[in-house]
């Protein structure tokens, strides 16, 4: 059988165990040594040795995270979160062939090794390179076939719960994805990455290259212009627009509403978690903004077809050099899918290294919601000044990223929109 050990990172001090800079103090010198050897799954069934005392010991470090089990040069489960109480480690008959993986399961590598995790699993499995091989044939463990199982069975890696109608709907990387970034199992602000770098600047270090067009900057609001119940009340995605190139005061009317950098909040030097953070008309997670706008200009008036980027903290356009000179954008928009060539089409994209310097377990589920955010707002203000909008919600964007150059691992695309003077 498996049997209870130390997690990883737990370290025995004088004063008890130590884990994530804490200190679980411990009094039982007989429950410390009989961990470190490890307590088998049998024993704990019959109460640990005859201990009432020792197994409600053993069940209040499990719940504070500090326990894992372990099929020694095989595997070893650890929970992810604090909370889960001792679990029942049952025996679990087993055969030759593959193991019953839930389809949930994901195996992956890490810089330590191999883990296996699934986002119905509040666990984490580690292997070594046998355990790998015996999720392919069982046979192949020989004796540890059976406590690798059981093992598998404790971290809720194996199919069944698969049938379950609450699984159905799910596809493995959403219900991953969800579990990650919404179950608790990632620290909200880990500042993981700050001993490895500074913090990402809150500005592109491009944005003083390549041709600049300042926008119009809007000195009120229009004469006519709705209220914000109007402005919602009328909103409608629009797909088809007039042959009349889109106004400049409109676009900077647009951009100046939603996107500009209102103040910049610098960075303080002997802060070990401070950066640069930025406030803008729409709001962001940690105030960190890490999202540009690449616009693919048609038919703007005063400003040359071709690709632009918003420059926020000037309120400018900036112009993007094409290796072909643009002649596979032209042929990309005249196949737009919206049925006719949008004056403008808006690529999202967001600074993931930044966003993930402070908050790297649910960076990206941050982004989504920043991107959801600005879409809304370009909707509203899009009506407001007299244009129409309308948000893809799946956009050719890896298309538009191999025509712009754009590297996703560094400006990873997040939301299209096309825009433009309603029909």
């Amino acid at each position: 059988m498996p049997v209870l050990t130390f997690a990883p990172g737990v370290e025995l001090v004088p004063e008890g165990l130590r884990h994530a800079n804490a200190v679980t103090r411990l009094s039982d010198v007989m429950a410390v040594a009989a961990l470190a050897a490890g307590i088998p799954a049998a024993d704990l069934a019959e109460g640990a040795g005859g201990s009432a005392d020792r197994r409600q010991l053993l069940d209040r470090l499990h719940r504070r995270g500090l326990l894992s089990w372990r099929v020694e040069g095989i595997a070893e489960a650890t929970p992810l979160a604090p909370g889960s109480g001792l679990p029942d480690v049952s025996r679990r008959d087993s055969a030759g062939g593959p193991v019953p993986l839930s389809r949930f399961a994901l195996l992956r590598r890490d810089e330590t090794g191999w883990l296996l995790e699934s986002g119905r699993s509040a666990w984490q499995v580690r292997l070594t390179d046998r355990g790998v091989a015996g999720l392919g044939d069982l046979a192949l463990l020989g004796k540890d076939a059976e406590p690798f199982l059981a093992l598998l069975a404790t971290a809720e890696m194996l199919d069944d719960r698969d049938g379950e109608p609450s699984a159905l709907g799910w596809e493995p990387h959403d219900r991953y994805f969800a579990s990650r970034s919404r179950g608790g199992l990632s620290p909200a602000a880990s500042y993981r990455l700050t001993a490895l770098r500074p913090p990402p600047p809150a500005a592109r270090e491009d944005d003083g290259e390549g041709k600049r067009i300042p926008l119009p900057v809007p000195t009120g609001p229009l004469p006519d212009e709705p209220t914000l119940w109007a402005a919602s009340e009328a909103r409608r995605s629009v797909r088809e627009f007039a042959e009349a190139p889109v106004p400049l005061e409109a676009l900077g009317a647009l951009l100046w509403r939603t996107l500009r950098v209102v103040r910049l909040l610098p960075r303080d030097p002997s802060g070990p978690h401070s950066y640069e953070a930025m406030l803008r008309p729409v709001s962001s997670g940690g105030a960190m903004h890490s999202t540009d706008l690449w616009l693919l200009c048609t038919s703007v008036a005063n400003v040359p077809r071709g690709v632009w980027r918003y420059d926020p903290f000037a309120h400018a356009l900036v112009g993007v050099p094409l290796a072909d000179g643009g002649g596979r954008l032209d042929r990309f928009l005249s196949a737009s899918v919206t049925g006719t060539r949008p004056p403008v089409l808006g690529l999202l994209t967001v600074r993931h290294a930044r966003t993930a310097w402070k908050y790297a377990g649910i960076a990206y589920s941050l982004e989504l919601k920043d991107v959801g955010v600005i879409l809304h707002a370009l909707n509203l203000a899009a009506g407001a000044v007299g244009l129409g909008m309308c948000a893809w919600g799946s956009g050719p964007t890896a298309e538009i990223a191999r025509l712009l150059g754009i590297d996703p691992d560094l400006d990873s695309p997040v939301g299209e929109f096309v825009t433009g003077v309603p029909r």
